[in-house]
């Protein structure tokens, strides 16, 4: 991520601007999001989450709760999904018959003892805190050895026509052209630097690959 989008994010973090962004646009997002295409990326991430030995998960920034609420229809699973947006957990807590349990705190200062989870994913997370490291510190404080954290972070080099061009549903279009100014605006992470910021805290990739039509990257790592 550059330094000079590195900054203005800390900036817009540290003064709340971007907890009030999505908590002005939650209904917009749940909208735009509601897509086969969102949806399915959501069952992808719990399908590799789903083990016979993982039980306890855990969702960081779980906006309207998709990934939460596909967990909690795993086979004995318990699932906490935290967003620092009261709205969206709002969104994510008001779906009927859920079985998760969700929780507005930041994900770099989570209200859990140590060794606490199985796994734990993040959709489109780290890009927008305020400090990444922070928060793969706490992900790591509070996952199990052997645990698995499953990531989807933008591409800072995701290529929009390309992505646009194998994109059918309208609404899909606009979340990912939504997705990809924000990214541009604020600056994400390549590839190769959330790979190395996971291997300087204690993480063994295990699996990478790009999704949603090259715009993004689908991460699993494992805790040492």
């Amino acid at each position: 991520m550059k330094n000079k989008h590195y900054y203005y994010l800390s900036f817009l973090k540290r003064f709340g601007i971007v907890t009030f962004l999505f908590n002005s646009m939650a209904h917009l997002y749940r909208y735009l999001t509601a897509t086969f295409e969102w949806e399915e990326n959501a069952r992808y991430l719990v399908k590799t989450a789903q083990n016979p030995f993982a039980h306890d998960f855990l969702d960081l920034g779980t906006g309207p709760g998709y990934i939460a609420h596909e967990l909690s229809n795993l086979n004995g699973a318990r699932v906490i999904g935290i967003d620092n947006a009261y709205r969206m957990i709002k969104l994510a807590s008001a779906k009927k018959n859920h079985r998760g349990y969700f929780i507005q705190c930041d994900a770099s200062n989570c209200p859990f003892h140590n060794d606490t989870f199985d796994s734990i994913t993040a959709r489109s997370v780290l890009w927008l805190v305020e400090n990444p490291r922070k928060t793969l510190r706490e992900a790591k404080r509070v996952l199990r050895k052997g645990g698995h954290l499953i990531l989807v972070e933008p591409l800072s080099d995701g290529h929009l026509l390309r992505t646009l061009r194998g994109v059918k549903n309208p609404k899909a279009r606009v979340a990912h052209l939504g997705w990809y100014i924000m990214t541009k605006l604020l600056g994400c992470f390549s590839e190769e630097e959330l790979k190395s910021m996971l291997t300087e805290h204690g993480f063994s990739i295990r699996h990478s690959e790009k999704v949603f039509n090259n715009l993004a990257f689908f991460l699993v790592s494992e805790k040492n």
